[in-house]
């Protein structure tokens, strides 16, 4: 009575046809370990069945519309169809949901396989063998999940419904795969309609999905179903996890599947990690020892076992979704555009188009296969700058942990960079700040730091940021490159620089000044004792004194006693000078200060 109640129940879900409901054993609590033989003697007679082939297509969701576009060539499709959640390709049909149906399309072509109504329930997932979609969807009341088991022909074989939070689906050979309670994933024969084995995971599991020719169990991991499934209960099974390392945002690889996939794209899906695991027989691993990340309009290219970015690249809209593939990275953004980008280098390796601007869009890339582009990538320093220039408040944090990553790169280039991004218009000013700093901590590159100190602030050339004067005059300190030392006192007295960046000049030549720069600092001294005007100016003030003292001596000494003493000089200068002129006696025949070689006055 329980089982023709259930049935009934169903029939209210789903229009129901040939195939009756049973649960069985399946999604029972109270099953008894049998110490993984079930799931091992499965996987075992799986094996020996090959794989049915995926579709590899991109599926953008645009106005009560689904576009498909088939990777490897081919045109465009369209349905238009309500939605009520993002439609999911599943081997080679795409399944969605909305306006009290659900309905099925063949995922290269868009043709109607079937279509039924349902009386509500959002998408959980769906998975395909090519001959049988299985679907879950939660209740529309209630915790519990239901599902379907269709054929090609759109008989149901199958309908479950269980008190239970199901996950992603999966299905080979006639064989569904259903995660559940976040650890448990049940073998379900849809022809007997019952459990006939079931494995216990050890890490967060609420998806099943088909990777090329292989299966995978898992959520923040994946488990592989090979011959190792059997001791998953015991932690023996062949498991992946991604490197720990630090990445911007909450970025994912595999989206909970409790977790609703809206129509529209949010930040979880622009912010997300795609991967790729090997296919048995090879040891399980990341394809190629890369993974990749994006971040809006930034996709980020990873090594599997080093720090660093192996590349980084600026997207021309947001990323929406998409999926690793041999070889590389398939990207779906929001003006309909898919990218696909080299997995050494970054590279572009083709684009298609989609044809609209969409809401949200999935990717199926399992077969895919592109040889790479052969382009040469620019050097990783120089991409970092071009993901820098990109001048987008939404995009600040991710471009603060690419500025991190380029002041560890020691060499030259990096400096080089550096010295674009603070003088280029289109560097965000939120990150101005930062850029000056790591680039007065740079210890290389000296070569382009002395260039930009010669070349002019030049509003006719669009030079619209005056050359970063201060952080250049701590790097070259720093190093103690004594030939930037005329190149400092010319902007030291140029009536451009500002206040600040002439604090750092006149400190930095009290480390590489040196005689031919002493006639030009006691004009500073003379010409500013008296007109400093700004705690900036009056710290130059005593900088250029303390330099002039360095080199010239107890000559020097006078030249700094003489304007401390004088009653033109300013209390706030007087006070930084009468330290360095403390207990010397002036000579009556000591030199006068020279006459300024300009009237100016930085400002203030």
């Amino acid at each position: 009575m329980r089982r023709l109640l259930l049935a009934v129940s169903l029939c209210g879900i789903v229009a129901c046809s040939a195939g009756q409901t049973r649960i069985g054993r399946a999604f029972s609590t109270g099953w008894e370990d049998d110490g993984g033989r079930s799931i091992a003697a499965l996987e075992a007679r799986v094996r020996q069945k090959p794989a049915a082939p995926t579709a590899d297509v991109a599926v953008g969701v645009g106005d009560d519309v689904i576009v498909g576009l088939p990777l490897a060539g081919g045109s465009t499709w369209t349905f238009e169809h309500k939605l009520s959640s993002r439609p999911e390709i599943a081997g080679s049909v795409v399944v969605g949901a909305g306006a009290g149906e659900l309905f099925c399309l063949h995922a290269l072509t868009g043709a109607v396989l079937w279509r039924r109504a349902i009386a509500g329930g959002e998408l959980i997932g769906a998975g395909d063998d090519g001959e049988i979609t299985v679907v879950a969807l939660e209740q529309t009341a209630g915790a519990g999940s239901w599902a379907l088991a269709v054929g090609r022909d759109g008989t149901v074989l199958r309908q479950i419904e269980t008190d239970k939070k199901l996950g992603h689906p999966a299905v080979v050979s006639g064989i569904a795969f259903f995660p559940w309670q976040g650890q448990y994933v049940t073998a379900y024969d849809i022809g007997a309609g019952d459990e006939i084995a079931r494995v216990t995971l050890r890490q967060s599991t609420s998806h099943a999905l088909r990777v090329g020719p292989s299966l995978y169990f898992g959520e923040i991991g994946l488990v592989r179903f090979d011959e190792h499934i059997g001791g998953a209960s015991r932690g023996e099974a062949s498991a992946l996890s991604l490197p720990e390392r630090e990445l911007v945002g909450t970025s994912r690889w595999l989206q909970p599947a409790s977790e609703r996939r809206a129509v529209t794209a949010g930040a979880t899906d622009k912010v997300r990690v795609y991967a790729r695991p090997t296919a048995a027989p090879a040891p399980l691993a990341l394809d190629g020892g890369v993974y990749y990340a994006t971040y809006y309009r930034i996709a980020f290219g990873l090594s599997a076992t080093e720090p660093g970015f192996r590349w980084v690249r600026a997207l021309g809209a947001d990323a929406l979704g998409g999926a690793a593939y041999k070889g590389g990275l398939a990207l779906c953004d929001g003006e309909g555009k898919l990218t696909f980008l080299d997995a050494g280098t970054g590279m572009p390796n083709g684009e298609l188009s989609l044809g609209r601007a969409l809401r949200s869009c999935v990717v199926l890339a399992d077969g895919l296969e592109r040889a790479p582009s052969g382009a040469p990538a620019p050097s990783l320093a120089t991409q970092m700058g071009d993901v820098l220039r990109v001048g987008a408040q939404d995009l600040v944090t991710a471009q603060r942990y690419v500025l991190r990553e380029l002041v560890q790169q020691r060499d030259g280039e990096a400096t080089r960079v550096l010295v674009e991004l603070a003088r280029d218009p289109r560097t965000s000013p939120a990150l101005i700040a930062d850029v000056r700093a790591m680039l007065a901590s740079r210890r290389t590159g000296a070569e382009h730091l002395l260039k930009v100190l010669d070349q002019p602030y030049d509003y006719l050339r669009e030079v619209l940021r005056p050359p970063p004067v201060g952080p250049v005059a701590d790097a070259l300190a720093g190093m103690g490159e004594r030939r930037a030392a005329p190149l400092l006192v010319k902007a030291l007295l140029d009536p451009q620089t500002a206040p600040d960046d002439v604090k750092h000049a006149a400190a930095a030549l009290v480390v590489l000044g040196g005689e031919g720069e002493l006639r030009d600092l006691e004009s500073f001294l003379a010409l500013y004792r008296a007109t400093a005007e700004s705690e900036d100016i009056v710290e130059a003030v005593a900088r250029v004194a303390e330099a002039i003292v360095k080199i010239a001596g107890e000559r020097g000494k006078v030249i700094v006693a003489r304007a401390a003493r004088d009653t033109l000089t300013l209390p706030a200068v007087k006070a930084r000078l009468e330290p360095l002129a403390e207990g010397v006696v002036i000579p009556p025949d000591a030199p006068l200060e020279p006459e300024p070689r300009q009237t100016k006055k930085v400002k203030g």
